[in-house]
């Protein structure tokens, strides 16, 4: 993952998010985006890819294949 509101982040094998500067992956997008904003938050539109994509893309473009 690219980034979002804090920088850069990366996915664990098990499908949890890494994020820089957060000690323990997070189990959604909204958790670690939470946790980097300090505000409730929704990851899916606010977590990009390398290419600009948001989550919430990748999600839609899964769903439908």
């Amino acid at each position: 993952m690219a980034g979002g509101p804090g920088g850069g982040g990366d996915g664990a094998p098990d499908g949890r998010l890494i994020v820089e500067g957060q000690a323990s992956p997070f189990a959604s997008p909204s958790k670690a985006a939470s946790a980097v904003t300090g505000t409730a938050s929704n990851g899916w539109p606010l977590w990009r890819t390398a290419d600009g994509r948001t989550l919430d893309v990748l999600r839609q473009q899964l769903q439908q294949s």
